[in-house]
């Protein structure tokens, strides 16, 4: 996952086939074709996976879907956190992976370094030292982290099974203000942007238990993107979320600033820059972020539904001369810096239909309260009763206002119909009028008796 190696083989990051993944959708729902957890060996759910259970911090669900953590909830006391990754030796991939206590303070770190020569670190206490041991050949690797305070603090590091790290920190191993940090209880974890090795997460339930993706897949064209915060005002928290490329290149980003005055910043574009509408007054908010590059690449924030940023990016609103060089990549994960203090949950979720289509409001009527999910089947019939529907009675919720169907609903005048069929009687039999994209050719009209009985069948009339 290196930026810097591309797909030399350094990592392969987490798209890769050999795994089953699951993916949280509209309707909470698993999907086994996601990117952002895997199932482990026994298929059942690990406390970071997406299906909630009882699992209170580190997932949480509503009618749109789960919520996942974006500093899980840990005890590395109880019980240990593995890591997975794919980096070869040499390649210098790296991972970093904090320690929070509930406050959200420091409680330290562990770092692995893929160079020609592996090493560790452990934050706030030593830097990056080799391993005293030589690691398992294989390239998968799975890496368990636990502490244990029975006797000092003592950290513990399994790489697929094997020992390789058990250290008692202590002054003489240590810098001089390392208790300060190591001596917090850990209940949180977080994986800043810049570690480019780790590919997935869980909590050790002896090889059973979901992996979760630590860069989630995304796609922010399609799929929005929902952070949940619960900041105040003036508390100086804020929203850190990065954007990638599936090679890890940078590829834009998004930070919020819980100011006195809220702001927003623009990775590669703008500065700190005021909201222009007042953000909603709730504690509680759910900025959704989208982006839309049908012409040019338009970013839009919404908090609470209403719509706080819509900015088309471009050499006017972007200072920063290189920003097309980022933004116009795809956007395929994300990631939150290390700095995020304000995010608790994310998201992803296809948004659901709105209404029906602006072409059918004048003619066509539902019974189906609005909005539904993706997927939902909507009835509709001719609002007039002069009216006859000539298309599809069901069509299925796609996005906003757009619907899938075999025939396009469209009413015409139930009674002309009627009495072009009787003045036709005999003539032989009529078949309906032939559609040709949007348009209904009364003129054109065949007289076949297979046809027209196909033709009553489908309306429900045997004769007329």
């Amino acid at each position: 996952m290196d930026p810097l190696n591309g797909t030399d083989g350094c990592s392969n990051g987490a798209n890769g086939d050999e795994s089953e993944w699951i993916i949280w959708n509209s309707n909470g729902d698993n999907d086994s074709n996601g990117d952002n957890s895997t199932n482990g060996d026994n298929g059942t759910n690990g406390e970071n996976g997406t299906n909630n259970g009882t699992n209170g911090d580190n997932a949480t669900n509503d009618k749109k879907g789960n919520w996942t953590a974006v500093k899980p909830a840990v005890d590395l006391e109880t019980t240990p956190l593995e890591i997975k990754t794919n980096s070869t030796l040499g390649c210098r991939d790296e991972v970093y992976v904090y320690f929070y206590n509930s406050q959200g303070e420091y409680a330290g770190a562990v770092w692995i370094s893929f160079t020609s020569t592996p090493q560790y670190g452990l934050g706030w206490c030593s830097s990056f030292t080799n391993f005293t041991s030589n690691l398992p050949a294989a390239v998968d690797k799975v890496w368990r982290i636990s502490l244990t305070r029975t006797s000092g603090i003592r950290l513990q590091i399994h790489c697929n099974d094997v020992e390789v790290v058990n250290t008692l920190l202590s002054d003489d191993t240590c810098y001089s203000y390392w208790r300060e940090y190591w001596s917090r209880d850990v209940e949180k974890i977080a994986f800043p942007e810049y570690d480019t090795a780790s590919d997935y997460y869980r909590l050790y339930q002896q090889g059973e238990g979901n992996w979760t993706a630590v860069r989630p897949a995304v796609d922010l064209e399609t799929t929005l993107l929902e952070i949940k915060t619960n900041s105040t005002l003036e508390s100086g928290d804020r929203v850190d979320v990065w954007f990638y490329n599936s090679q890890g290149e940078d590829a834009g980003g998004v930070r919020i600033y819980f100011s006195s005055t809220s702001q927003y910043y623009l990775y590669r574009c703008s500065l700190w820059t005021n909201f222009t509408s007042n953000l909603p007054a709730a504690v509680e908010k759910v900025w959704r972020i989208s982006l839309n590059k049908t012409s040019g690449i338009r970013l839009q924030i919404h908090c609470n539904d209403v719509e706080v940023v819509n900015t088309l990016l471009s050499d006017d609103t972007c200072g920063d001369s290189y920003w097309r060089e980022y933004w116009s990549r795809d956007v395929e994960k994300i990631a939150f810096s290390r700095d995020d203090t304000a995010s608790v949950y994310y998201r992803r979720f296809k948004p659901g239909c709105t209404g029906l289509k602006a072409a059918w409001t004048g003619t066509m009527a539902t019974t189906t309260k609005f909005p539904v999910d993706p997927g939902t089947v909507v009835e509709v019939t001719c609002s007039d009763t002069g009216t006859f529907n000539n298309g599809s009675s069901q069509v299925t919720c796609a996005s906003a206002t757009q619907f899938t169907y075999q025939i396009e609903p469209l009413c015409i005048d139930l009674a002309y119909r009627t009495r072009r069929l009787y003045s036709n009687r005999g003539q032989g039999e009529v078949y309906p009028a032939q559609r040709i994209g949007q348009n209904v050719f009364f003129n054109q009209w065949r007289y076949q008796l297979e046809d027209q009985q196909k033709y009553n069948q489908r309306i429900g009339h045997d004769d007329f």
